[in-house]
């Protein structure tokens, strides 16, 4: 199925012009939401850390093992954005991705804040009176859609591996129920820090001290 890209509208279904009037919330009204990396993020807590016109688009490309970075939808911006580690896609992916460059839906950043990483910036202009929640929430959508779900990368199974033993050495059960009851920003900071004790080239559930 086709999309349509209209600098307007964004990208969109041809067959659905007309946006649902169900949410008319606009990105002045949404909150900002202070949160740490989007490494910690899966399907069933995106709405802890995502801000709320890109939660479905955020929870699709989860669900796909696509990598995002950064997200930001709210009143203290003036645009609306969605970043991509471009590296960390598959092939058939960086495809997608380059088509929508080629659309003018997105542009490539080079070393991605002084780091190794080149991103997918997908970035929506605000208008005067504000994005409105259906215009962000069905162009993100539409992106998140056209790609492939694909293997997660080994970085990301080691960040889970990690956080399962992470979970384990703090003594819950779960460690959806250690992101409930520690922030994420404590979280990282014991990530970071079993990563320097340990050589994660092998189970991280057992590990080889260094």
């Amino acid at each position: 199925m086709s999309l349509e890209f209209n600098p307007s509208k964004g990208l969109y279904l041809p067959e659905d012009k007309k946006y649902r009037k169900d949410k008319p919330l606009s990105i002045n009204e949404v909150e900002q939401i202070f949160a740490s990396e989007s490494k910690m993020i899966k399907p069933e807590t995106v709405e802890q850390y995502i801000e709320k016109p890109l939660v479905e688009a955020v929870r699709r490309l989860v669900f796909k093992n696509i990598p995002t970075i950064t997200s930001s939808a709210n009143k203290e911006g003036k645009e609306a954005n969605l970043a991509i580690s471009y590296g960390r896609l598959s092939n058939p992916n960086q495809h997608i991705a380059n088509d929508l460059i080629k659309k003018g839906v997105a542009t490539i950043v080079k070393n991605y804040r002084g780091s190794s990483t080149d991103i997918l910036d997908i970035t929506m202009d605000a208008e005067s009176d504000g994005l409105p929640y259906n215009k962000i929430e069905q162009h993100y959508i539409a992106i998140a859609d056209r790609f492939f779900a694909q293997k997660p990368a080994p970085e990301e199974l080691k960040i889970n591996e990690i956080e399962e033993y992470l979970a384990k050495m703090l003594g819950f059960n779960t460690v959806e129920e250690m992101r409930s009851k520690k922030s994420p920003e404590d979280i990282e900071e014991y990530v970071d820090e079993i990563k320097g004790r340990f050589d994660w080239t092998e189970n991280p559930l057992v590990g080889k001290r260094k």
